[in-house]
């Protein structure tokens, strides 16, 4: 079973209110049911006595423009109610359980400014929290704060853009996670339109080169090292 629901409001022309409520339900997968052997994540066996997991929730969002700005934010909430979830069966042996409830909670919001045609920057944040309301311990998979910013400008027929972005210090891990250092990556890219049809684009990848884990996973690998490309893409009319 599923439910959504949704409204809007726009008092006036520069701004606009939103409310959506829904509810959902996730049967066991057949790996999460049956599969045992060793993967990633050490050795895993089923359990075929998993039960659906269930959930209901809310997002209120708020959106403003104004001349040259504008404006996002969103926050919710979603309780889940058999949550299936890893746990640790043995030393070295994980399993699948259903916790009695989790709740998850978070703020997603942007900022635009687009002062010319030729020039716009938007930063983005989003931070999510999350706990076993059993344990009270944080849910796996829970990003600590990540914020962004992405500047492109334009000028002729090329366009640069470059786009930064932090993640926050990792000190709420959960369960197989641990806490990991802040991190900082850049990217640019290069677009040349050569006609209304063709683009050619120049990226940078992780352009200086950090180096850090990718997840807060013990047993993640690294971000992918400095890398450079070339795409090429054409839209018929």
């Amino acid at each position: 079973r599923a439910f959504t629901a949704g409204a809007a409001w726009t008092p006036t022309d520069a701004s606009r209110w939103t409310l959506n409520l829904a509810t959902g339900y996730r049967f066991a997968t057949l790996e999460e049911r049956y599969f045992t052997g060793v993967t990633a994540q050490d050795e895993i066996v089923g359990n075929p006595d998993l039960g659906s997991e269930s959930s209901q929730g809310i997002d209120l969002g708020y959106g403003w423009h104004g001349g040259d700005w504008d404006l996002q934010v969103h926050g919710w909430q979603t309780k889940v109610d058999d949550l299936i979830q890893l746990f640790e069966v043995a030393p070295g042996i994980n399993g699948y359980t259903n916790i009695g409830r989790a709740t998850l909670h978070g703020i997603d919001g942007s900022v635009g400014w687009t002062p010319t045609t030729d020039f716009s920057l938007r930063a983005v944040g989003t931070l999510v929290r999350s706990k076993d309301e059993l344990t009270g311990d944080p849910l796996y998979g829970s990003p600590p704060l990540t914020l962004a910013l992405d500047a492109r400008y334009a000028f002729s027929a090329v366009t640069l853009g470059a786009f930064y972005s932090h993640r926050a210090r990792m000190d709420r891990p959960g369960f197989e996670e641990v806490e990991r250092s802040s991190a900082d990556f850049f990217d640019l890219d290069l677009s040349w339109h050569l006609d209304p049809a063709w683009i050619l684009k120049l990226f940078a990848r992780n352009a200086l080169d950090a180096a850090d884990f990718a997840t807060a996973d013990e047993l993640s690998t690294f971000v992918q090292e400095r890398s450079f490309g070339i795409n090429v893409s054409w839209a018929g009319r």
